[in-house]
């Protein structure tokens, strides 16, 4: 999301975002407006907003806001919708997300819940003047869910100068490696969405077979201390190293000092992390799902591996073993990032917007 606002600045747009409330977060920019939000236990670690602030649909009409975006239905998606229906103006979402492979995070049983998820996800999309969704596979699970308006696929984008020339020298040396090992990244939210245990099933196996591995988990989250244990548990404690969460910026330097970008989800839509990766020219090695299917593209610029970690192994070990596989790959995985800048997506999404406006135009 702060990708594409710093791109419809630079066309010119004015951008105002309404978030919930982080503590201990301060935003750079006055254009984010945050709300009152609850954190629930640790399992989550995730504030929910409480979009209710007394004057808010009086103060955002003041704003003088031709369109809202959303990036899910719930809580401050209802909210815009309420408030975008008050103004007469369009609403466009975003659907980011596969909500039933989240429900764990709810203490109520999956099979009351599913139905509940996917009527709701299908009622708000029909009500909105656009849909978009980072990949085609995601727009078909929507549809499925019931969602009768049309929906366009808009990539997730990044800035491609930020990675572009990314240097991985100070984050080996910080991470008291050398030319020598050969890193596998892992860059994410801890949680178990992620399947990181099986991430590190992975590492064991390629780790019996090349001392020099070492997997790198670079993120923070609810699942951080068990992963930590299950690691020492396994004998990884020298393989399996935990940096913990760097601001955004960072993470390109981590991408360039990997050898290789490994992931074991199966819940990813279009995951920025594996494009950040393949923009410093890092190959990806993942499981083969619809998400990392249309980004990567298998034994061109990364392979993609059946859902084992025995197979997520075979292929990783591939990599470390052959240095010429691992630059003809990453050569192919700059290239192919290119698909996905900033200023292809964006242009994506403004046309999008137009076509929303124009929807709305011919209702009044």
């Amino acid at each position: 999301m702060e990708a594409l606002r710093s791109f419809l600045e630079s066309e010119g747009h004015e951008v105002i975002i309404f978030a919930p409330y982080y503590p201990g977060h301060r935003d750079a920019a006055a254009v984010v407006h945050r709300f009152p939000s609850v954190t629930f236990p640790a399992k989550m670690r995730f504030p929910l907003p409480l979009p209710v602030a007394p004057g808010m649909c009086r103060r955002i009409a003041a704003l003088g806001i031709d369109l809202f975006h959303t990036h899910h239905p719930f809580a401050m998606g209802a909210a815009a919708l309420r408030i975008a229906r008050r103004l007469r103006r369009p609403l466009v979402t975003t659907i980011h997300t596969q909500y039933e492979q989240y429900l764990h995070y709810i203490p109520l049983p999956g099979a009351l819940l599913r139905p509940t998820v996917r009527w709701s996800v299908a009622r708000y999309c029909n009500t909105c003047q656009a849909v978009t969704t980072p990949a085609a596979g995601m727009a078909e699970v929507i549809r499925d869910y019931g969602v009768r308006a049309e929906v366009t696929v808009v990539p997730n984008g990044i800035d491609l100068r930020r990675y572009r020339g990314a240097a991985g020298d100070g984050v080996r040396r910080s991470l008291r490696l050398d030319e020598r090992h050969a890193i596998g990244l892992f860059t994410g939210r801890i949680a178990p969405e992620k399947n990181l245990p099986a991430l590190l099933k992975a590492a064991r196996l390629v780790a019996d077979r090349h001392q020099e591995f070492r997997l790198v988990v670079l993120g923070d989250g609810p699942d951080l201390p068990a992963l930590r244990r299950q690691a020492e548990a396994m004998g990884l404690a020298e393989v399996a190293l935990f940096p913990g969460a760097v601001p955004h910026e960072e993470v390109a330097p981590f991408c360039a000092a990997a050898d290789l970008f490994v992931t074991a989800s199966t819940t990813e839509v279009n995951p920025t992390s594996v494009i950040e990766a393949m923009a410093t020219g890092t190959p990806v090695v993942a499981y083969d799902t619809f998400g990392a299917r249309e980004i990567v593209r298998s034994g061109t610029d990364g392979i993609l591996t059946e859902h084992t970690p025995e197979a997520l192994a075979s292929a990783i070990c591939q990599l470390v073993a052959s240095r010429e596989a691992l630059s003809r790959l990453s050569e192919a995985a700059t290239r192919g990032a290119e698909r996905f800048s900033l200023e292809t997506t964006g242009s994506q999404m403004v046309a999008v917007y137009e076509q929303a406006i124009k929807r709305m135009q011919r209702a009044r």
